[in-house]
C-alpha cells in the first residue's frame, strides 16, 4: 500500500501545519506565563556563535527583557524556532527556512580539524585538495544539505569526500579528530574555543 501524490501532498501539508499549530500553542502558553512573570525572551545559540553585540543592542532598548538562553544543535535549529522553544536563535546555515525569517548577521571562516601528529596539522594552511583521502565526519540526525555543506560534498572538483562514522556532538568530534579517525571542517571560533 502507497500514498498517491495527492496523499503525500496532504501528509507533507498536515505535519507542517501540526507543527505550526503546537508552536502556536507554545508561544501563546509562554507569553501567558510572560505576562504573569514579567516579560521573557528565550534566544537559542549555537556552539560558538557570537551573540554579544546583538543582544547588548537589544537589552539596551529593552532592559525590563528577561533574556534566557537554549543551546541548538544541527539536529534541531530550525524546528526549535518553529516550534516555539526559543523565541528567536543565532543558527549556522543551512537551515530548512521553512517559516523562518532568517537575518545574516556576519560570516566565519571554516577551518579544518586535524590530530595533532596529522602530517597537515604544523601547515600554516590547508587546502581542500590536500585533503582528499581524508575521512570527514558526519553529523547524526542532520538534513542532507547540512551534511553536504559541512563536509563540504561535493568538492569544487567534482569529487566526493570519503566519509567517516557519524558523530552526535562536540566531545565526539574531538575524540575522533583525536583518535586520527578523520577530519572535521568547523566554524573557526568553535574550533577556537
Amino acid at each position: 500500500m502507497a500514498l498517491t501524490p495527492a496523499g503525500e501532498q496532504l501528509c507533507h501539508d498536515a505535519r507542517r501545519l501540526l507543527a505550526e499549530s503546537q508552536a502556536t500553542l507554545e508561544r501563546a502558553r509562554r507569553a501567558r506565563r510572560a505576562d504573569e512573570a514579567g516579560r521573557r525572551l528565550t534566544v537559542g545559540f549555537m556552539l560558538g556563535t557570537d551573540m554579544t553585540a546583538v543582544l547588548q543592542h537589544f537589552t539596551d532598548r529593552h532592559p525590563g527583557v528577561e533574556v534566557r538562553f537554549e543551546r541548538l544543535r544541527w539536529w534541531n535549529h530550525g524546528q526549535a524556532l518553529r516550534d516555539g522553544r526559543v523565541d528567536a536563535g543565532f543558527v549556522r546555515l543551512p537551515v530548512d527556512s521553512e517559516g523562518l525569517s532568517l537575518l545574516p548577521l556576519y560570516t566565519e571562516p571554516l577551518v579544518v580539524a586535524l590530530p595533532a601528529e596529522h602530517a597537515l596539522a604544523a601547515r600554516g594552511s590547508v587546502g581542500i585538495a590536500d585533503l582528499a583521502g581524508e575521512a570527514v565526519r558526519r553529523y547524526a540526525e542532520a538534513t542532507p544539505a547540512w551534511n553536504a555543506f559541512w563536509t563540504v560534498d561535493p568538492r569544487p572538483d567534482g569529487s566526493r569526500p570519503r566519509q567517516g562514522p557519524v558523530v552526535h556532538d562536540m566531545e565526539e568530534i574531538v575524540e575522533y579528530v583525536r583518535a586520527g579517525r578523520g577530519v572535521v571542517f568547523l566554524p573557526a571560533p568553535v574550533a577556537a574555543g
